[in-house]
């Protein structure tokens, strides 16, 4: 296995782990929640377990999805900052 690829997944953990122990999409993902635990209630989709445990369970999962999103871009970022960095030092 490639050391960037290493590098890039070690990243990702780091700041996963960092916006899930933050906090930060907590609200967000439980306004949105609601509507989506409503859409999928619509859909019927046979028997369902009881609405409050659907509810939160769907908010824990919205707010895992938004932290790995950001945490992907956040590696991004920080890979394009850092190529960006190199090449400027060696212009110079």
């Amino acid at each position: 296995m490639n050391l960037k690829w290493i590098l890039r997944a070690g990243l990702f953990l780091f700041f996963g782990w960092l916006l899930v122990i933050g906090g930060v999409f907590r609200s967000l993902s439980y306004t949105l929640a609601g509507p989506y635990t409503d859409l999928l209630t619509s859909l019927g989709l046979g028997s369902l377990p009881d609405y409050s445990q659907r509810l939160e369970m769907n908010g824990i999962a919205i707010y895992f999805t938004l932290s790995a999103l950001l945490a992907v871009l956040l590696v991004a970022l920080f890979e394009w900052v850092v190529l960006y960095v190199i090449k400027d030092m060696r212009s110079s």
